[in-house]
């Protein structure tokens, strides 16, 4: 598939659109600001996932994954350190962050 540098701008805008409603929805569920940074937006044609876990050390990286399929098909990875994810998922059970490392009850909503 080729993607021009405008399209692209557009899916990063679309994109940017989406993360900023779900940040708002977070915020309110937590009565708290939600500090965003711009997410990165890259098109993988048919990746290796070897390159992929090299690229995005996904060894160590909480992710959500979807698949869709439309006028075209593929899917879109969510993807964020871990510490972030910890960070997350204690503020949705209102508990203090661990340390370093993610506990059953924590990991669980969590897609590896």
């Amino acid at each position: 598939m080729n993607i021009n540098n405008e399209q692209l701008d557009t899916i990063k805008e679309l994109f940017n659109i989406g993360v900023g409603r779900a940040a708002q929805t977070l915020s309110t569920m937590l009565n708290s600001f939600i500090q965003l940074e711009v997410p990165t937006v890259e098109i993988f044609e048919n990746p290796d996932y070897s390159e992929l876990k090299s690229r995005f050390d996904l060894d160590n990286v909480s992710a959500v994954s979807m698949d869709y399929e439309s006028s075209f098909s593929g899917s879109v990875f969510l993807m964020i350190p871990p510490e972030s994810a910890t960070v997350l998922v204690s503020a949705l059970v209102n508990e203090e962050p661990a340390p370093s490392v993610l506990t059953l009850y924590e990991r669980e909503p969590c897609v590896r």
